[in-house]
């Protein structure tokens, strides 16, 4: 075991070293300077249609907003305005022009709002994990659009749930007994302090390593998820959630995971997350 956690912290002695080089924004062969910077949240939930395969369901949306706001945060001298777009399938309906000296700042509250500018789209097409994204351009001095993923928005059709707070949380490895906290992200989905049920952390001599992660919960059901800090996503395949159940009456989380970082560990296990 000692073995494996050495080379393990090499490992992750060198996942760190590569993440301290800045990346540029790249437009073709030319590198931007400026950046955007993102805040806000946005939720199309509701309640689908009952004894209808989720699918096929039509949603009663019960809770619709968005609050998308951008701002050059560097080099905004090179950046004469920002383009706001909206995405539907294959339709993208621009929203409307920004000052790089205001920002964006845009506010919906209806489901209306979200889908004025899409030909043909009612509320009835929509259906759980569909998406509207929304997109920020700057249009350059030289007269270049760019666009900065980092200001992209997308939100999500989902069933109205919340999922944050205050865990205790324990797993079928090594029984462990913990606390962890779900947080909500600004796209609908839930960021976990420790996100595989503290298999990492607590079941092996990495205590340090919570393995935190992402996960996007629909309508009862647990979406599988590589983005874990250790997950796949992370480099390393540790604690990937392969699927799982959200259990909203009685605040219960369970998810299931696997690992093949090493065959001295459990290839998969089960966690439990009880809402306090």
């Amino acid at each position: 075991m000692k073995t494996i956690n050495y080379i393990f912290l090499a490992l992750f002695i060198g996942l760190v070293s590569s993440c301290v080089e800045p990346v540029d924004l790249v437009t073709g062969e030319t590198k931007e300077g400026a950046l955007l910077s993102l805040s806000g949240s946005g939720a199309l939930s509701g309640a689908p249609e009952v004894d209808v395969p989720i699918e096929n369901a039509k949603i009663s949306f019960q809770r619709t907003i968005l609050n998308y706001n951008v701002s050059v945060a560097s080099n905004a001298e090179i950046v004469d305005q920002l383009i706001v777009s909206k995405t539907y399938g294959d339709q993208v309906v621009e929203i409307g022009t920004f000052s790089v000296e205001e920002g964006v700042a845009l506010q919906l509250s209806t489901l209306s709002e979200f889908l004025q500018g899409f030909s043909g789209v009612t509320a009835d097409d929509l259906r759980v994990g569909d998406q509207i994204v929304f997109k920020t351009e700057m249009v350059l001095n030289d007269g270049r659009q760019v666009i900065d993923n980092s200001a992209t928005l997308a939100v999500n059709v989902s069933c109205l749930a919340d999922l944050t707070g205050i865990y205790l949380v324990t797993n079928s490895w090594c029984s462990p007994s913990f606390e962890a906290e779900i947080t909500q992200n600004p796209d609908g989905s839930y960021h976990l302090t420790v996100a595989d049920g503290g298999g990492l952390s607590r079941c092996t001599t990495n205590d340090a390593l919570n393995n935190a992660g992402t996960i996007v919960e629909q309508c009862g059901e647990i979406l599988p998820s590589t983005a874990l800090d250790y997950g796949t996503d992370g480099g390393y395949g540790i604690g990937d959630i392969t699927g799982g159940s959200w259990d909203a009456q009685n605040g219960i989380l369970t998810m299931q995971h696997i690992q093949e970082f090493t065959p001295n560990w459990p290839s998969e296990w089960e966690s439990t997350y009880v809402r306090q």
